[in-house]
């Protein structure tokens, strides 16, 4: 069976390019490299989402976060997909995780009173602890 060696996701034989990261499929998998694997590194995003992922990796490799795909440890029973995790080195797992969590996760739409500086869920005609119009 054919391997992609960029998600390492195993294909059927009349698959030639890896639909999710478009390489050509290989006849089998290289070895991993160890040197590409921090010695102690951690999962900072999984995601079922391809172009997600791609789009922490390059986050986190335009902001000096080397990162590797899937997990360190083999899943024996493939209960999640290896290649839709990012991992990184200990060392770098508060900053990368912020990054991701500002520009990719989107967060809940908050809004703010003009008069007094309340943080309100909706934009409403009154703000409830002011009295006034927000957008006044």
């Amino acid at each position: 069976m054919p391997f992609c060696p960029v998600c390492r996701c195993e294909y059927l034989l009349h698959v030639l390019i890896c639909p999710e990261c478009n390489v050509p499929l290989v006849p089998e998998l290289p070895p991993d490299e160890p040197e590409h694997y921090p010695e102690s590194s951690v999962e900072v995003f999984h995601t079922e989402d391809h172009l997600q992922l791609v789009m922490a990796r390059g986050l986190l490799e335009e902001n000096g976060i080397g990162c590797i795909l899937g997990d360190r440890e083999a899943d024996p029973f493939r209960l999640r997909s290896a290649g839709l995790s990012l991992r990184v080195s200990e060392s770098d797992a508060d900053r990368a995780r912020e990054l991701i969590d500002t520009y990719l996760i989107p967060g809940e739409t908050k809004f703010i009173c003009e008069s007094c500086g309340a943080e309100l869920d909706e934009l409403a005609d009154t703000c409830p602890r002011c009295g006034k119009s927000p957008t006044s």
